[in-house]
């Protein structure tokens, strides 16, 4: 089992998610929201803009979540978000004082298309994978030992070798395979009951 193997949404979340669970929300809003924070981020918004684009798409999610059946959420995700950040440029465009104008739409028009830029959408899907994976292991960072955790970083993240972690911590190399082995258990059971 590797890192990448704990990606996939949870099926479990969506539908907890649809069925307006609060605490099914909230974990998701957590996991979720730095992901649409940073894809504000990379739409050129500044931060207090693009927090507020990530509360726009979680309103829009919050009326339209139903909408999705299955496949890839997270290219469900960036296209609502994508959806968003248009509707309300051009809601922005119609004001007086509304700046960007077709400067906006430029920086709009330059970013991938998660259907049709492959290679993008790759480039794209492992900072976004990154980013999940990173918050969600904040999540369950304290559910382990020091020296659990220290083994786990340093061959799953770091890419040490078992040998090499097993001397510095004192440890065998089969508790070091066992470290990464549960934080990963853990991580794929937290992003499932998400």
């Amino acid at each position: 089992m590797t890192v990448q193997d704990t990606l996939s949404t949870s099926s479990a979340l969506i539908e907890r998610v649809q069925l307006q669970d609060p605490i099914a929300w909230k974990r998701f809003a957590n996991l979720y929201g730095p992901l649409v924070y940073y894809w504000g981020r990379q739409f050129g918004l500044n931060p207090d803009d693009a927090s507020d684009l990530a509360q726009d798409v979680f309103h829009t999610l919050w009326k339209r979540i139903d909408g999705y059946s299955s496949g890839n959420f997270r290219g469900w995700l960036l296209i609502v978000t994508k959806n968003v950040f248009r509707d309300r440029w051009r809601k922005e465009a119609h004001l007086p004082e509304a700046r960007g104008g077709s400067d906006a739409q430029l920086l709009f028009d330059q970013l991938p298309d998660p259907l049709k830029d492959s290679s993008s959408q790759l480039h794209q899907a492992d900072e976004s994978e990154q980013l999940l994976v990173h918050r969600a292991l904040e999540m369950i960072r304290d559910d382990f030992q020091e020296s659990t955790w220290s083994a786990f970083w340093r061959m799953a993240i770091e890419n040490e070798s078992a040998a090499s972690i097993a001397v510095s911590l004192g440890i065998t190399e089969s508790s070091v395979r066992h470290a990464k082995f549960r934080v990963l258990k853990r991580l794929k059971e937290e992003l499932e009951r998400l």
